[in-house]
């Protein structure tokens, strides 16, 4: 296991993902092709970055998870049958590698509002949206003919759900910029708030300070979570926070003085620092 998440010995298929792990989000490792039944069921982590090189996502594979943000690539194959069954998935983009999506693959997830849906898909297997009560749209990139010969016999839940086809090879997605929020961690940074491109790169982070601190990054989550650069892809397509790291730069501490009311840190630069008032002794002498 890597961080206690289970995987097979060539590390190519991802067996399970704890339960009780309590991080926010999770980036699967580049390598894996296999995500098994049942690996991520019942689970916490609520923002997932699955890479492109995943090929199959197995049965009932995250069934009463808590991802908020699907995004299945175009490397996916196949996909089991119940895979996201009762999960908490508000939005949904499926890649073109998958031609169809099987019986009850989002079953009563109530919380689906939007969908994306991408021109290679050719069926749409029964229940697959039964009793998604908040879906809202489905956005899908081919014409209203293609959409017709896929969905076979008319879905009822499907009735009042708005489809719309784009006729064009990406999906429409309405948002274009989010708003990014800092949160210091117990620090202080200038820049509070910032407007980035939804899909986009993260693009240049501010710096936070914090005393007695060395700052080690942002990160998606108060403890744990994914790291942030300027690099990184924008995964989450609504605004959200990132959360500085620190790390403490005080490798030594103690007390002198006749009551011991001077305090002093010893920092990794070399740095020796004092608080308090009164004499410093040496050998027991003030």
């Amino acid at each position: 296991s890597v961080d206690g998440v289970l995987f097979s010995k060539d590390m190519t298929r991802l067996i399970m993902y704890p339960p009780w792990k309590l991080d926010d989000s999770y980036s699967i490792p580049e390598g894996v092709k296999i995500i098994g039944d049942r690996a991520f069921s019942h689970t916490m982590v609520s923002t997932l970055s699955i890479p492109n090189g995943v090929e199959s996502i197995g049965e009932i594979a995250f069934q009463y998870s808590r991802v908020k943000n699907m995004e299945i690539p175009d490397s996916v194959k196949t996909l089991g049958e119940n895979a996201f069954r009762y999960s908490n998935v508000e939005k949904l983009t499926i890649g073109r590698g998958l031609s169809k999506l099987p019986h009850g693959a989002f079953q009563q997830c109530e919380q689906l509002k939007e969908v994306y849906l991408k021109t290679e898909l050719k069926e749409i297997g029964s229940y697959c949206f039964s009793e998604c009560t908040s879906l809202e749209k489905v956005y899908y990139s081919g014409s209203t003919e293609q959409w017709n010969s896929i969905i076979g016999v008319p879905d009822e839940d499907l009735n009042n759900v708005e489809i719309v086809c784009t006729g064009e090879d990406e999906p429409v997605i309405e948002q274009d910029t989010i708003k990014l929020s800092f949160d210091a961690n117990g620090g202080a940074v200038e820049t509070e708030t910032a407007e980035i491109e939804a899909k986009g790169q993260y693009g240049a982070l501010p710096t936070p300070d914090r005393e007695g601190y060395e700052f080690f990054g942002w990160f998606t989550a108060p403890e744990g979570g994914v790291q942030i650069t300027s690099d990184s892809k924008v995964l989450v397509d609504s605004d959200h926070t990132l959360y500085a790291h620190w790390e403490d730069t005080v490798v030594a501490s103690g007390a002198d003085g006749k009551d011991e009311n001077i305090i002093w840190t010893l920092h990794k630069n070399g740095e020796l620092v004092f608080y308090g008032c009164g004499e410093l002794t040496r050998d027991g002498e003030a």
